[in-house]
């Protein structure tokens, strides 16, 4: 049943894939050809500098052309004008230094462009070979040279132009240092040419200068668009940025056959109107009716059919408020993130302490209200020691000691033995008369306990001996040794595991932190889900930003936290842990189904400052959502049926990998391949089955084949249309694979070794993952009341694992995915009470201590068994040691659901 099970969701997951790859695709004959293509570069152009007074030609060509907005982003973080002409030209991310030697603080002085020496021939960039060795030891991949070998001949204006315009020598066909007069001879030589209009002053500190330099700017564009080629294509771009410090979003607009209105779109950003600074060579290629190679990251971009606003005006707004909200979310990260770190520790940190201030097994706790009865019991006299036979020796003092002779059967019948068999140190806080009540069976088990109490109990009327006595404990002012009166609750019947006056869970002094700490636990797993809804609300917007985005986030975050410990879920630790986690699926799979609008530029998204992607998932919001999908479905699973176990996993699991490796949707590569096996695993332990090596082997198999048979589908589709997966088998095909998984190696270990700090999450990492493999005494006893916490976290060590591996994130997905499960191990630990199902109370009878401790059961292998103390984990051998699946049984409920 179980094969049965994992074939038709197999089925399913191709099923489900397969027509929803098309989805990210563009057209294939979207790019019209030209006879010529004029690139246009100036630094530090930005949208906000465009005006229709300021610059009525850029106002002209936007509203006659295809517009978008541009990152620029290079082999550094932040791109310089050297690195954006040498970048533009070679199709990849390219540096003018190695980026290890770059001092952002001298800033982009040092980055310029080469000088260029003019020959014969046309002219030479000075240094060209050198710049060839540095990116080719860089991890990009970046060949410079690319448009000047592949295009017959090039031309260039100004030292950034030549390096767009290069071949792999160094070498440009034509070139000018500046523009000319009359440009259109120099426009016309060559089918291609860049022209370096230069770089605007830093708007800050030199206003009037940029204003002037942007006029002389529009001045030229002006006498570009009136000399140009018939039937040319003409690309203005923000080639790079201005400082060193801080990126911006740039203007781009391309105007020509097939670029007469609308949005610009790139297949390799997918979303409109972002592109990026490597899609402008194969641009010029596919204009230019060349091949566009596969080895390149750019892909060449055409005017979408999405809808753009009337008027230019109202496309400048969107496209400047695209930017602001880019640099608003670069500026506010890394503080709220610190900041988010900061109350994390000290939530976590007064969680441990108050966790290492809680009673050991089998030591009595002090309860509130054993006060007053210690304080008036504290003149009573002790008992002397037993004497060899067993009894204890008469006392001393006072009071004299209870009637010897047993009491009438009639007073046993109410207080078995078994009572004080298992809790023998709660006969200490028995009232005075307790003594008279309890049958010489009682004594003869704990006969220390019976000479401790009282005489006064002695004169009542034995049929008063079956009433409660723990009642007067509930009156500590009173001081008296009476018996309740009648009609009091009774001692529990044989089998009861605690005291009944902690039954309803009272317990002021320590339980009430606890509870509040649980509930502000329970809101730091819901942190990364808010970040993601904050962005339901225009904050970057507000002056300043980062009220308005702390203000989003904690309403959010009060939202989803109230829903979670809501009733009847919200009773248990795994109801609460189940909701979060839920409602984290639901919004992350929603968001990327609708566009991902909530992804870009939240704190825990991704940016396109950065580049690294623009659409879908990126490897922060994976692991959010692969430690959610995983807690979620080892709560729903765990303590049901093999059968049934695997059905609930995989029901959560094939929504969320369709959705993940859609190229459409979540268009994540790696995500898949750490999925497949992570839910593998997950399916195994709830059917009760061993995780060999083989079976590990088997699921990591699973996901790799199923990755290559998106990957081959996606390869098969027209070149153009084809996503980063059917490219990678493309570059496969062509035998440079091999670079492409040395590039994710290399980029892996370089944000792995990036700083003391990175080593060191590393090594806490380990350590975590080690614990949930060999908890302590705490999370043993979380374990054994919420199953499914012990199944979920240790799918989540594989999740993380995996994702390392075959990711190029570094420790960003094992961190982020922690972010999910250490509070839900917290909250757990905090309210360690028993999964129980929705809608229902715990049970009445008394089976959990109020503190959250197992009492009075010996819990093996999931078993319960009376007469002991000791708390085993489920799925522990008695030595100690897990076993290799947990345990389970027909009759288990599951762990948070009826």
């Amino acid at each position: 049943m179980i094969r049965r099970s994992w074939v038709a969701a197999v089925v399913g997951l191709l099923a489900a894939l397969g027509p929803a790859a098309p989805a990210a695709a563009g057209p294939a004959d979207e790019t019209i050809r030209s006879n010529a293509v004029v690139v246009v570069g100036v630094a530090g152009l930005e949208w906000s500098d465009v005006t229709a007074e300021r610059t009525p030609t850029l106002a002209k060509l936007a509203s006659r052309g295809s517009v978008g907005t541009l990152s620029v982003r290079a082999a550094p973080a932040v791109t310089c004008i050297g690195e954006g002409w040498l970048t533009l030209g070679a199709g990849r991310s390219a540096a003018i230094l190695d980026p290890s030697d770059i001092d952002s603080g001298a800033g982009c002085g040092p980055r310029t462009a080469p000088p260029v020496t003019v020959t014969k021939k046309g002219a030479s960039v000075v240094g060209w070979d050198e710049l060839s060795e540095i990116n080719h030891n860089l991890r990009f991949g970046a060949q410079p040279g690319l448009l000047g070998t592949r295009l017959n001949c090039t031309g260039a204006v100004g030292t950034g132009g030549a390096l767009a315009a290069a071949d792999t020598s160094g070498n440009v066909d034509v070139y000018r240092p500046t523009l000319p007069d009359d440009p259109g001879p120099l426009l016309r030589a060559c089918p291609f040419t860049a022209v370096d209009l230069g770089m605007l002053p830093d708007a800050a500190a030199h206003g009037d200068r940029r204003a002037d330099a942007l006029r002389q700017v529009d001045t030229a564009l002006a006498q570009i668009d009136a000399t140009r080629p018939t039937n040319s294509t003409l690309l203005v771009v923000g080639v790079a940025d201005t400082d060193a410090t801080d990126g911006r979003l740039h203007v781009a607009i391309a105007d020509g056959p097939g670029f007469d209105g609308g949005w610009l779109r790139s297949p390799s950003t997918g979303r409109t109107p972002y592109l990026q600074l490597v899609d402008v060579a194969p641009t010029v290629l596919a204009a230019l009716n060349q091949t566009v190679p596969d080895d390149i990251a750019g892909r060449p971009v055409f005017q979408s059919s999405e809808h753009r606003p009337q008027g230019f005006d109202a496309t400048r707004t969107v496209l400047v408020d695209a930017d602001t909200a880019a640099v608003a979310r670069k500026h506010l990260v890394g503080p709220f993130l610190a900041g988010f770190v900061v109350v994390f520790a000290l939530v976590i940190g007064l969680a441990a302490a108050v966790l290492r201030r809680r009673p050991t097994a089998g030591t009595p706790r002090r309860r509130w209200w054993t006060a007053a009865t210690d304080r008036h019991s504290a003149d009573r006299p002790r008992p002397s020691a037993p004497d060899p036979g067993g009894h204890p020796a008469p006392e001393s003092g006072p009071h004299p000691t209870a009637d010897p002779d047993p009491l009438p059967t009639a007073a046993a019948g109410p207080h078995p033995a078994a009572a004080s068999d298992r809790h023998p140190a709660a006969t200490d806080r028995l009232p005075a008369a307790a003594s008279d009540l309890h049958p010489a069976a009682a004594a003869d088990r704990h006969p220390a306990a019976a000479d401790r109490l009282p005489a006064a109990a002695s004169d009542l009327h034995p049929a008063a001996t079956d009433r409660h006595p723990a009642a007067t404990d509930r009156h500590p002012a009173s001081g008296t040794d009476r018996l309740p009166a009648a009609g009091t609750d009774r001692l529990p019947a044989a089998g009861t595991d605690r005291h009944p006056a902690a039954v309803s869970g009272h317990h002021p002094a320590g339980g009430s932190l606890r509870g509040w700490l649980s509930v502000a636990v329970t809101a730091l797993g819901a942190f990364p889900v808010a970040t993601f809804l904050a962005n339901l609300v225009p904050w970057w917007r507000a002056d300043p930003p980062a009220p308005a985005l702390a203000a989003t986030i904690l309403g959010a975050l009060a939202i989803v936290t109230a829903i979670a410990i809501a009733p009847p879920w919200g009773r248990t630790a795994s109801g609460r842990m189940a909701a979060v986690s839920a409602i984290t699926v639901l919004v992350l799979l929603a968001d990327v189904m609708t566009g991902a609008r909530l992804q870009l530029n939240s704190l825990l998204g991704y940016t396109a400052l950065e580049a690294g992607r623009f659409v879908g998932f990126g490897n922060v919001a994976f692991a959010v959502l692969g430690a959610s999908a995983l807690l979620l479905a080892a709560a729903l699973a765990t303590g049901r049926p093999p059968r049934s176990a695997v059905a609930v996993a995989l029901a959560v699991a094939v929504p969320v990998i369709v959705v993940e490796g859609s190229p459409g949707w979540g268009t994540d590569f790696g995500g898949i391949l750490t999925l497949v096996p992570a839910f593998g695993v997950l399916a195994l332990l709830v059917a009760g089955r061993k995780v060999t090596t083989g079976k590990a082997a088997a699921v990591l198999g699973a996901g790799a084949g199923l990755v290559a048979m998106l990957a081959t589908a996606d390869y098969l589709r027209p070149e153009e249309d084809r996503t980063h997966f059917g490219r990678f088998v493309a570059t496969v095909l062509d035998g440079d694979g091999l670079a492409t998984v040395d590039r994710k190696v290399r980029a892996n270990l370089d944000l792995l070794f990036a700083g003391p700090h990175t080593i060191t999450a590393a090594v806490l990492l380990v350590i975590a993952a080690a614990g949930v493999f060999r908890p302590p005494a705490g999370l043993r006893a979380a374990y054994v009341a919420h199953p499914g916490l012990r199944t979920g976290l240790r799918v989540v060590v594989v999740l993380g694992l995996v994702g390392f591996a075959v990711n190029d994130s570094g420790i960003a997905i094992p961190l982020n995915a922690a972010l999910v499960a250490l509070p839900a191990a917290v909250a757990a630990w905090l309210r360690p009470a028993p999964s129980v199902k929705f809608g229902s109370d715990p049970s009445p009878d008394g089976r959990t201590d109020p503190d959250g401790a197992v009492a009075g059961v010996e819990h093996k292998n999931g078993q319960g068994t009376p007469g002991s103390n000791q708390v085993t984990t489920a799925g522990e051998t008695d030595g100690g040691k897990p076993a290799d699946t947990p345990a389970r049984s027909a009759e288990a409920t599951a762990d948070v659901l009826p």
